[in-house]
């Protein structure tokens, strides 16, 4: 088992989502970085409502129907018993049906060095209608980098900013700009309760 690795000023949000009628499950995890070392309660209460309504109202128009988010889970990465909350939802996605859900649209977070420790990555849900295996279309790319750009202004609203958390450094860094990556990337499965 892997020591718990402590991130200071961080809280981590993991929207799980289904493939309907299929046992596929997936996540996504994304962190925001607190104004204090360590999260505080109405931090993961914040962050529970923003992370739960932009999947409902922003997130789930950009991803297949065939698809839906069924839970967002919160929690600090201050300490190994720290806060923690989530959410049971159905948010099913609004595009047409899947072309193919192998691969993860990728969608690129830095903070404001160009360090590895500020570098992420989020895999966003399959999007609907026909994708080539060559990869995603424009148009898609810039609705989730959109959508993103929305879930983090919603975040510094609730006062918490979306940040690339690194566990080698112990430390969170605010997301300073959000770009994609052309290049196809083959979902991994793992085990229940880990990021894909």
């Amino acid at each position: 088992m892997e020591d718990f690795r402590p991130v200071l000023a961080c809280v981590q949000a993991a929207i799980k989502g289904e493939f309907i009628g299929q046992p596929a499950e997936m996540f996504n995890v994304i962190h925001f970085q607190t104004a204090t070392a360590e999260p505080t309660a109405t931090d993961i209460d914040n962050v529970l409502t923003v992370v739960k309504n932009w999947c409902q109202s922003v997130y789930s128009v950009n991803f297949s129907a065939d698809l839906r988010i069924t839970e967002v889970r919160v929690q600090s990465l201050f300490a190994s018993a720290a806060p923690f909350a989530f959410a049971t939802v159905s948010n099913q996605g609004t595009q047409t049906s899947l072309d193919e859900l192998a691969h993860a649209p990728l969608i690129l977070l830095h903070g404001g060095i160009s360090d590895r420790h500020q570098a992420g990555r989020f895999y966003a849900f399959s999007p609907g209608g026909t994708q080539p295996q060559t990869g995603y279309n424009d148009a898609y790319y810039a609705n989730m980098v959109a959508a993103l750009s929305n879930l983090s202004t919603n975040a510094l609203f609730a006062g918490v900013a979306l940040a690339v958390a690194s566990r080698d450094a112990g430390v969170c860094h605010r997301v300073t700009s959000i770009g994609h990556s052309n290049r196809l990337t083959e979902q991994k499965r793992r085990r229940l309760g880990f990021g894909r």
